[in-house]
C-alpha cells in the first residue's frame, strides 16, 4: 500500500509542478495568477513530506540515520523531478504561447 500511495503522490506532484508552470503562462491578472499558484503550492507541502514518509514505510522503517538517509534522498530526488517537470512544462506552454501570436 504504500508504494501505490508512493507512486500516487509522485504522479500528482509532477502534475502540479506542471501547473506551475501553466499558471505562469497564462495572461491572467496578478492577484488571480498568485492564487492559483498558491492553489497548486498548497498541496505540494504536505505532498513532497508525505512521499518520502511512503518511501521510508516501504522500505521497512529504517532507524537512526537510514531514516535521515531515505526521506532526504526521497525528498531530493522528487524536488528535483518536480523542477524538470516545470521547466519542461515552462517550455512547452512558452512555445504554444509564441506559435499563437
Amino acid at each position: 500500500m504504500a508504494i501505490i500511495l508512493a507512486c500516487l503522490s509522485f504522479i500528482t506532484l509532477m502534475l502540479l509542478f506542471r501547473g506551475f508552470a501553466w499558471a505562469e503562462a497564462k495572461p491572467w491578472h496578478e492577484v488571480g495568477k498568485h492564487l492559483v499558484l498558491l492553489l497548486f503550492g498548497l498541496p505540494c507541502l504536505f505532498l513532497i513530506p508525505f512521499f518520502a514518509y511512503e518511501v521510508w514505510l516501504a522500505t521497512g522503517l529504517p532507524p537512526d540515520f537510514g531514516a535521515v538517509y531515505v526521506m532526504g534522498g526521497s525528498s531530493a530526488v522528487v524536488t528535483l523531478f518536480g523542477i524538470m517537470s516545470y521547466f519542461r512544462g515552462r517550455r512547452t506552454y512558452l512555445r504554444q504561447n509564441a506559435s499563437s501570436r
